[in-house]
């Protein structure tokens, strides 16, 4: 419990591949926890990279919902013949149909065990009438990632599912109507408005395309403009 007497965890949430934190071949790798508020699914994440996918993915108004979970096994042959199998990082529902699967790779490998494994997956997304994205590190937008993973704990932390937040949604429709734009701090700063509260709603409002202001030029402050999608 904290101080304000809520609890720290939500015994209701489960870790999606909650055995990885288990399995002693990924001891030296970073392992994260991470619930999204787009699927709402808390998510045992093994390395980094899969982690800041999440992360995107959660912000990304292109897609409906994704999954972390092994739905999808791809069996293939690897380059001296053996029987291998593999799996995406994740299956994305796109808004307006249509799926994707995404692979998250630390770095371009010409490896032939790497190219096999990334092939297979093409091909059996492409036999599903789906798409297939691979997700490099150096593609990564640092400054994309790092507001989303704000925006992220702030609507967990004022879930509109579990708090009230009416007030401060009514307050950001009205400030963006007619095609106005208002900076944060104005919204922050509104008579009954809490903060918390409005930085929850302002999320959910950007990753449902509702709103939209700078995110990948530019860390999220008082300053930002926020307008109208």
């Amino acid at each position: 419990m904290n101080k304000h007497g809520l609890p720290l965890w939500d015994t209701a949430w489960k870790v999606t591949h909650s055995d990885l934190f288990h399995d002693p071949k990924h001891s030296t790798t970073n392992r994260w926890v991470y619930r999204s508020p787009k699927t709402g699914k808390v998510m045992g994440l093994v390395g980094d990279m899969r982690f800041m996918a999440a992360v995107l993915l959660t912000g990304d108004v292109h897609v409906a919902s994704f999954s972390d979970e092994e739905s999808i096994t791809i069996p293939y042959k690897g380059p001296k013949g053996e029987a291998l199998s593999t799996h995406p990082d994740f299956v994305v529902d796109l808004v307006g149909g249509g799926k994707r699967l995404v692979t998250t790779m630390a770095k371009k490998e010409q490896k032939a065990t790497t190219m096999a494994r990334i092939n297979a997956l093409s091909i059996a997304a492409e036999r599903a009438g789906a798409t297939h994205k691979v997700i490099y590190r150096d593609a990564v937008n640092e400054t994309l990632f790092d507001n989303w993973a704000l925006l992220s704990a702030r609507m967990n932390c004022a879930d509109p599912g579990r708090f009230d937040c009416s007030h401060e949604q009514r307050v950001l429709s009205s400030a963006l109507e007619s095609g106005r734009d208002v900076r944060l701090v104005t919204l922050l700063s509104g008579e009954g408005v809490d903060s918390a509260r409005m930085l929850s709603s302002l999320g959910f409002a950007l990753m449902r395309g509702v709103a939209k202001t700078n995110l990948t030029t530019a860390l999220l402050s008082l300053d930002s403009i926020i307008s109208h999608n």
